[in-house]
């Protein structure tokens, strides 16, 4: 007769599901049974228990936000996704952007403020296949209504080319630190 082990897995995020999904799958390992119980404290399921909902103004539908943000992207974890879909556990796409910015102190001892932030690399969403966006930091304002073209077009030039270097720093720096990673024990 298979002796029974019960398992408590606490926690409805990735890891958890997973674990109590996988274990509640094995039918018997060496004359044991698995009794797996999953507790979570929020109301939901997944890797939403700590989200909040907004009322915005003009919306019908409440603005749900990710405390901290958590995104999967469907290319890369398409075990997940299946898994979240078997399961019964909702998500949605959303196409989101964001940015790399700089902060650089005030000179004049007040608070900070936008002026002092400068963006380095758009990112446009939709995983990956918008590319990156090149911020207007980079050029000069009013450098397309500039006069001597001569310095429109340096301008312009460094502008794509300080682009294309901190672009590549960025990239190189992902793919680095993804490889480290991947191969460290």
């Amino acid at each position: 007769m298979p002796r029974t082990v019960k398992v408590a897995v606490v926690g409805s995020g990735l890891a958890g599901l997973t674990a109590a999904y996988r274990l509640s799958k094995v039918k018997r390992l060496d004359d044991v049974e698995f009794e797996v119980h999953l507790f979570e404290k929020a109301s939901s399921l997944g890797m939403d228990s700590r989200s909040v909902s907004l009322d915005l103004p003009g919306c019908e539908e409440e603005y749900r936000v990710d405390v901290p943000m958590r995104s999967f992207q469907g290319g890369y974890y398409p075990q997940l996704i299946a898994l979240y879909k078997h399961l019964g556990v909702k998500f949605r796409t959303t196409d989101f952007s964001y940015s790399f910015s700089t902060l650089s102190p005030s000179s004049t001892g007040t608070p900070l403020r936008g002026e002092n932030m400068k963006t380095v690399m758009i990112y446009n969403g939709s995983s990956g296949t918008r590319g990156v966006g090149i911020p207007s930091s980079l050029f000069p304002r009013g450098i397309l209504k500039a006069e001597d073209k001569l310095v429109k077009y340096w301008a312009l030039t460094r502008g794509y080319a300080l682009y294309f270097l901190q672009t590549l720093l960025v990239c190189s720096f992902i793919f680095v630190f993804s490889y480290t990673l991947s191969h460290s024990a």
